[in-house]
Parts: structure tokens; sequence; C-alpha cells
């Protein structure tokens, strides 16, 4: 497995947790009644996002450096799964 493969995965996989919370969030968020309290969830899930987006950056800079590629392995078998199954994967563990 290349760099750039391993990169991309990472990648994608950031992205793809990013937009599953977007979209749970807006789904909650048309139930709601109260306009302020959805401009803060909405702060909140914006920070959780942002600071997903660096933990994967850094991976990816890891994997760059061929630190954590063993651990890795099976990046494959993550490609391949529905991001919301992704999502889960994570929030389970």
């Amino acid at each position: 497995m290349d760099r750039k493969h391993v990169t991309q995965s990472v990648e994608g996989y950031s992205h793809a947790l990013l937009a599953h919370a977007a979209r749970s969030f807006l789904e909650k968020s048309e139930d709601a009644t109260e306009e302020q309290t959805n401009q803060f969830a909405l702060g909140a899930m914006m920070m959780c996002c942002f600071a997903l987006e660096a933990y994967f950056n850094q991976l990816a800079h890891a994997l760059h450096e061929r630190r954590m590629i063993l651990q890795l392995e099976d990046i494959k078998d993550f490609e391949r799964k529905a991001p919301d199954q992704k999502f889960l994967e994570l929030t389970n563990a």
C-alpha cells in the first residue's frame, strides 16, 4: 500500500465523518423549536468536526512518515464500508 493511497483513505474517512455529523445535526435540528439552542449546538458540532479533522490530518502526516502503517494495514476494509457504518464503529469503540 503506497503513501498516496493511505493518505487519501484517511482524508476520505475524515470527510465522511464530517458529512455524517452535519447530516445528523440537520435531521435533529428540524424538530427543535428554539433557534438559539440550535446555534449553540451547531457551534459545538463544528468544534467537534474541526477536532476530528485535525486528528485525521495528524494521522495522515504520521502515515506519511511510515510510523503507523503496520497498525493500519486494514484501511482498505474501512474504505469498503459505508460512511454511516464507519461513524457507528468510531462512536461504539
